[in-house]
């Protein structure tokens, strides 16, 4: 983009000023620095003020779509992320911390996620169904066993499960 020169009074002298769009940009005197330097110097506070709004922007969740009967009748589809649960009708489930990263499915150990909820709830979804028919304590995810969904369990126990055989409900998304 080509700068425009305006005059103006500094002093009593005339300073010399670059037009670049709508910013009036005054020219720097020569300070032996390499011009590359100074512009990447000069631009360095809008690159920080970009990546604070980037690292500061909420994380986006994944969304998984209902594909057991149990999950389309009670669930629907889900957004699922570090932080929670947003089901289909809007109730949310707010995590607190991961507390494991492993459950025995079947009697095999898998890679999942264990959170522990910030509050025990049991949220009333999709055609007045709840979530677990008690408060929920946990939620754990993993990958089905063909790699093709994820499975959503609910446990109401007081301890962090170990076992797929403590949920109180499973619910099957792809």
């Amino acid at each position: 983009m080509a700068a425009a020169k305006v005059a103006g009074d500094a002093g009593g002298a005339a300073a010399s000023k670059d037009v670049t769009g709508l910013f009036l940009v005054p020219r720097q005197p020569y300070d032996g620095r390499p011009k590359t330097m100074r512009i990447t110097m000069t631009s360095s506070p809008v690159a920080a003020i970009a990546l604070c709004v980037v690292l500061a922007s909420p994380a986006f969740a994944d969304t998984y779509a209902a594909v057991s009967n149990t999950a389309m009748s009670i669930t629907g589809d889900i957004e699922l992320d570090e932080t929670g649960i947003t089901f289909e009708n809007g109730e949310q489930l707010t995590f607190d911390e991961q507390v494991a990263d492993r459950l025995t499915v079947d009697g095999q150990p898998v890679e999942a996620h264990v959170f522990r909820l910030a509050q025990a709830r049991d949220p009333v979804l999709l055609n007045g169904n709840r979530l677990c028919g008690a408060p929920v304590t946990y939620a754990a995810s993993w990958e089905t066993s063909d790699g093709d969904g994820t499975v959503l369990a609910v446990f109401s126990t007081p301890e962090p499960p170990k076992s797929d055989a403590d949920m109180c409900a499973s619910y099957t998304y792809e």
